[in-house]
């Protein structure tokens, strides 16, 4: 039974408060990892402490033109809470802002602020205190209105900010009965009023610290991502300088490969230079007769390579390629639309209430002077996936993409034009091609594709396309075309 409340009470704090993917506490937001913790805190240490710092000087100017305040009301400068100002929490404040600059403080910085906004509130209500009497609502008011924002201005940690209203919300509490300020018949109100500021500053907080977190790990996953990238990029180097001192004769008909392979563009990787470092390497390989060790450097490399395809495929987008317009009766036009930039789409419509359950793409028919769409969901699944089929199938191949409107053929269809040059006609191709189809069906999809949240279709909603129309042939220069023929909606 206790049990089954604990892991209900978990469920709700899981929804309330939801983390998604970020590896972190629910509600203290504390990395898993410790050493992942400690990266954070020095992230945030440079990028936030110099405007948290600028906001204690603000506040602490803000705090003492109070006693100018007092003497316009008043009439009187010295009063009993000038030295508490002046004498106390100034020096004070100074002496945190300075600590802050110092190394042997830095990990504690955090806690050095937290005790600073205790100390100021605590300060407050004693000014208030002393302070004549006119002045205490606009004092009050001041110290309500920090206590609000130093949720965002001083970087303060979910459960800082809670235990400062706490503590703060008590004393202002005490302080009111004491005085006699509010009868005691309003305590009862005045407590439900002080447990949901408390609440809401908590969420404050946690939402604040939570946004903090969640770039530093986007942050960290894009330069891990690039770390990859730029030791892939020195490896292939190497291995294309190796690989022409084993066989010049490449040397005429070879790219630049590493301006092509990696494009200096973070998420860009062309699949098809990919596809020819690949075929350097089988190359190479066949050509090391008796030199195992450099035939096992490119065997590694290759596995490496393909690694790097799986492995960042979760993070960005590796697959960059065009799509032809075919209009009927018109020369091909370039639709600028890349899988790329479908996936931004995609990314930008998962942070839209409601999500739409697709979205498609519009082909205009100059023949009938209709508009055919196509659910870009299923259009990019399939070409990305036979996109991996085809690069590991044929290493040594370009694969060309064209999408065409072919309504005198096959009225409502959306024609897929798949051609790998360098394909060898020897091969069986109804069962390759079948089995290229089945494949891409299966396998794992770009990111964010898999989420249920997205209402995408799956592999069994898209198992019709293998008995779809399908058009192939092998041309004069070893080109294996083919053509997927799916259904618009009009």
């Amino acid at each position: 039974m206790i049990q089954k409340v604990f892991r209900q009470l978990n469920n709700f704090w899981r929804a309330v408060f939801p983390v998604k993917s970020l590896p972190v506490h629910h509600l203290w937001l504390h990395f898993h990892a410790r050493p992942l913790e400690k990266e954070f805190q020095e992230y945030f240490y440079e990028k936030y402490l110099p405007a948290i710092r600028l906001a204690m000087m603000v506040s602490v100017l803000v705090f003492l033109s109070f006693q100018l305040l007092d003497y316009m009301v008043t009439g009187e400068f010295l009063n009993e809470a000038l030295p508490v100002r002046f004498f106390i929490y100034l020096p004070f404040s100074v002496l945190v802002i300075y600590l802050t600059f110092l190394i042997a403080f830095r990990e504690i910085w955090n806690y050095l602020v937290w005790g600073w906004v205790l100390t100021t509130a605590l300060a407050g209500l004693i000014c208030i205190y002393l302070e004549p009497v006119e002045v205490q609502p606009i004092s009050s008011l001041g110290l309500m209105i920090f206590l609000l924002i130093s949720f965002y201005l001083f970087g303060l940690r979910p459960f800082q900010a809670l235990m400062t209203l706490v503590v703060v919300s008590s004393l202002s509490l005490y302080f009111l009965l004491q005085w006699v300020v509010v009868p005691s018949v309003y305590l009862f109100p005045i407590l439900i009023f002080v447990l949901i500021i408390a609440i809401a500053g908590f969420f404050i907080a946690w939402r604040i610290d939570f946004v903090a977190r969640h770039e530093f790990f986007l942050e960290k996953q894009t330069q891990a991502l690039l770390q990859e990238k730029d030791l892939l990029y020195t490896e292939t180097l190497l291995a294309d300088q190796a690989f022409m001192r084993l066989n010049p004769s490449y040397r005429d008909n070879r790219r630049m490969l590493i301006a092509d392979l990696l494009l200096g563009k973070v998420g860009t990787v062309l699949r098809n230079d990919i596809n020819q470092v690949l075929g350097y390497c089988l190359l190479a390989e066949e050509d090391c007769v008796g030199k195992e060790r450099v035939k096992s450097y490119f065997a590694a490399l290759r596995q490496r390579i393909l690694d790097f395809i799986n492995t960042t495929e979760n993070i960005t987008n590796l697959a960059t390629l065009s799509y032809n317009l075919i209009k009927p009766k018109t020369e091909p036009v370039v639709l600028s639309t890349t899988l790329f930039e479908i996936h931004e789409k995609l990314l930008v419509a998962e942070n839209k209430k409601p999500l739409p359950n697709k979205i498609t793409i519009d082909i205009e028919d100059n023949l009938k002077g209709k508009v055919i769409n196509i659910d870009i969901y299923i259009l990019t699944r399939l070409i990305t996936n036979l996109t991996k089929v085809l690069c590991l199938n044929f290493p040594q191949g370009q694969i060309a993409y064209g999408l065409k409107y072919k309504a005198e053929r096959r009225p409502k269809k959306i024609a897929i034009e798949i051609k790998c040059l360098g394909a060898s006609p020897k091969e069986d191709f109804t069962r390759l091609l079948d089995s290229l189809i089945r494949k891409s069906l299966l396998m794992k999809p770009l990111v964010g594709f898999e989420k249920e949240e997205l209402n995408l279709v799956t592999a069994l909603e898209l198992a019709p396309l293998i008995n779809a129309e399908i058009d192939y042939y092998v041309g004069t220069d070893s080109t294996l075309s083919i053509e997927l023929y799916l259904a618009a909606e009009s």
